[in-house]
């Protein structure tokens, strides 16, 4: 899969993120249920992280072959550091 992007479809810690691929592949929504959140700050260093569970709606394709995904059971992680 080429260039993969996570955009948030709406504000909120629990709005869905649409996950896609540039070459079309991947195109799905993932919706997050709660996170387990870690927040670490030294001196010259920052990094904010969270692990979401939730679940993923929509589709994964390859070649002429399409497989649906419907309330998949899943993680989605994000990272946001200083240094």
């Amino acid at each position: 899969m080429s260039d993969v992007t996570f955009a948030p479809v709406a504000d909120g810690e629990l709005s869905p993120w649409r996950i896609r691929s540039a070459d079309g592949r991947l195109d799905v929504v993932f919706t997050p249920q709660g996170g387990k959140p870690e927040n670490v700050s030294l001196m010259l260093a920052e990094m904010h992280y969270t692990q979401w569970f939730g679940h993923y709606d929509g589709a994964l394709r390859h070649d002429d072959q399409t497989w649906v995904v419907e309330n998949v059971p899943g993680v989605c992680e994000r990272m946001d550091a200083r240094f």
